[in-house]
């Protein structure tokens, strides 16, 4: 039973840093996208230019972390030590902070550019709108599923909130995606 239920742990981790690696590549291929573009509204906006590569960099740190986390969780390999405890609270307060601190404010800078823009910028939009919102209704589901076993002890209190606080930082990216998507089909019909 151990061995199945590490199995899944270790294929959830992994699972969980694609993810991320997926999220950074859309967050670096936008940053591109827009650094290159001649578009009036948007070659100008060095302000908004900054702060996507500021949160592309922010996502960098954070995906190094949860790597670095993933990597200690796994050469340590025996669950119930100390040090394996630690670095799967790590992985859980990451995983709360990426949402907050670059995946929110990433899928809000998409929305302001596609605000801005003239002609949208469509495929590599749809791609981190879409993305956004399947990404963060499979962690909602995961993270609605690890909620309930790890929280039930007095200890488990402060998981329980940070659950709470990034399953309503991913319910936030959906609504953001949803508006983000609105606004490029609405471009697209007009």
């Amino acid at each position: 039973m151990c061995t199945k239920l590490c199995s899944l742990t270790r294929c959830g981790v992994i699972a969980g840093c694609l993810l991320f690696l997926v999220d950074l590549i859309l967050d670096w291929a936008f940053y591109i996208v827009i650094l290159k573009t001649t578009q009036e509204g948007i070659n100008k906006a060095d302000s908004l230019k900054r702060a996507i590569l500021v949160f592309a960099i922010v996502g960098i740190l954070i995906l190094m972390l949860i790597f670095l986390a993933s990597i200690a969780k796994f050469l340590v390999n025996r669950e119930g030590t100390l040090f394996y405890e630690k670095a799967a609270d790590i992985l859980i307060i990451l995983s709360a902070v990426g949402t907050w601190i670059e995946d929110l404010p990433q899928i809000l800078l998409a929305l302001i550019v596609a605000f801005k823009a003239k002609d949208p910028f469509t495929f590599i939009q749809y791609a981190k709108a879409w993305f956004a919102i399947c990404k963060s209704v499979l962690l909602i589901t995961v993270l609605v599923v690890r909620m309930r076993p790890c929280c039930e002890d007095k200890p488990g209190k402060w998981k329980r909130m940070v659950f709470i606080s990034e399953i309503i930082g991913h319910a936030a990216v959906i609504i953001v995606s949803l508006f983000l998507l609105v606004q490029l089909y609405s471009d697209k019909l007009s």
